[in-house]
């Protein structure tokens, strides 16, 4: 049963990144890209409201009354570069952590 786990959730992530991505192309596409531009969930064919929590919440979309939003690039481009910076040091981290181990058992 455990060996499911992983590649259901693993699934999940991609679907869920998949969404966000989509949501995200439909902004940019339909040119909603600032407050002056900015237009409702169904002028732009937006549906998967949880996803749209997200990212409201993580401040990728912004809302500018009346029930119109539009895609903050800067932020979006802000979450990316943190991501990276993220992964690369754990990379680092894990390339150290596999050097000790290899070194450990060398000179046992």
């Amino acid at each position: 049963m455990n060996t499911y786990i992983l590649p259901i959730v693993l699934i999940i992530i991609a679907f869920v990144q998949y969404s966000r991505n989509q949501i995200i192309n439909k902004f940019f596409y339909t040119d909603t890209l600032s407050p002056e531009s900015a237009k409702q969930f169904k002028d732009i064919g937006v549906t998967d409201l949880p996803i749209v929590k997200v990212l409201l919440f993580r401040g990728i979309l912004k809302a500018a009354g009346n029930n119109k939003y539009y895609l903050d690039l800067e932020r979006k481009y802000e979450i990316e570069k943190a991501k990276e910076k993220y992964l690369i040091g754990l990379i680092i981290l894990a390339t150290v952590f596999l050097i000790v181990a290899v070194a450990v058992l060398y000179f046992r």
